[in-house]
């Protein structure tokens, strides 16, 4: 097994690749003076087995286009199969159109990964389910939700509870709490679509004097973990973490919002680089590479 690491994200590639103990491809990445990508694999690939770890994280659409070079340069270099690693799958979130005239975004990126050659894809907590439906290959989901439950089962766990902040996260709270032996405190969320502004209706759970932990797929602006947090602190919770597997941070103001917000901590993984100026105290970083080590063992 080889493993090619894109620029998205270069220390997961390089966790990787020492988990399992593979050869890590000589591949040289560039741009030419108009700013198009130039891709040179170097490494015999012929009749192997080939890993490409990228995630479509930002600066995006450049990193969907170097995916795609570094698919097709090992397909030329002889590679039996093409595995893409990805762990954040960016336009996940735009599963449909809204308007007359709007794409179905997550379409047109499955369809440009399945051109290039990719045999198999593999991500982690993927926002939609719905995604998968517009692939023709396998795709495999893993989640970082053990990550977090080891974390966390080195806190004191008595007055903890797991927080459900929206319908989209309840299957997810559910699972998480039941990994941590712990009850579940639902809400539901719900969003003006002309002024964007969240409201939270309390289903069932107690939250008064406890410590409240929830887990995503993945934050953008923070908007809705930082209106949660600030709803329940009014309920009496105690103390609030966020697992995020995503960090996506968006702009740059959303790492200060979440720094300065009521949120105590926010644990989140490396599968989206986060840049230096987009860390912060409250922040702290688990290694994702075991749970997709682990995965690629099983295909060897």
């Amino acid at each position: 097994m080889i493993i090619v690491s894109g620029s998205s994200n270069p220390v997961l590639g390089q966790q990787i690749c020492e988990q399992l103990s593979a050869e890590l491809a000589d591949v040289h990445i560039s741009k030419f003076p108009n700013g198009e990508k130039r891709i040179w694999i170097k490494s015999d690939m012929k009749g192997q087995v080939v890993v490409v770890v990228q995630s479509f994280s930002e600066p995006v659409d450049e990193h969907i286009i170097e995916f795609s070079l570094l698919a097709d340069a090992c397909k030329q270099r002889g590679a039996a199969k093409v595995v893409g690693i990805v762990p954040w799958i960016g336009y996940s979130a735009q599963d449909k159109s809204f308007r007359e005239g709007e794409p179905i975004s997550m379409n047109v990126i499955a369809k440009i990964i399945e051109c290039v050659g990719v045999t198999t894809l593999v991500t982690a907590d993927i926002h939609s389910q719905k995604s998968f439906e517009f692939f023709s290959i396998p795709t495999t989901e893993l989640t970082c939700l053990p990550l977090f439950t080891h974390h966390l089962k080195g806190y004191d766990l008595q007055d903890f509870i797991v927080i459900s902040i929206d319908e989209g996260s309840r299957k997810r709270s559910q699972e998480f709490a039941q990994a941590l032996g712990l009850s579940l405190c639902i809400f539901d969320k719900t969003r003006d679509r002309h002024t964007g502004q969240v409201t939270f209706k309390h289903v069932s759970g107690e939250v008064k004097g406890k410590t409240g932990v929830s887990f995503d797929d993945f934050v953008s602006t923070g908007s809705t973990q930082i209106g949660a947090c600030e709803q329940l602190k009014t309920m009496g919770l105690q103390k609030y973490i966020a697992c995020i597997t995503h960090a996506v941070f968006a702009g740059t103001t959303t790492a200060h919002r979440l720094q300065d917000s009521s949120i105590d901590e926010i644990l989140t993984t490396n599968t989206y680089a986060i840049p230096p100026a987009r860390m912060f105290p409250k922040l702290k970083v688990l290694d994702s590479g075991k749970v997709f080590s682990n995965y690629l063992k099983t295909i060897g």
